[in-house]
């Protein structure tokens, strides 16, 4: 079962990011993947 996650953009509240995180441990490697890339 994955989990839906909405997250508010602080800048600009008429933008939503949905994200489908279909495990924790994609969650983590996501996250990872982000920092590597430079995208906070």
């Amino acid at each position: 079962m994955a989990d839906v996650i909405l997250v508010l953009n602080a800048g600009s509240s008429s933008k939503v990011s949905v994200w489908v995180i279909p495990a924790n441990e994609e969650l983590m490697i996501a996250r990872r993947t982000r920092e590597v890339a430079g995208i906070t």
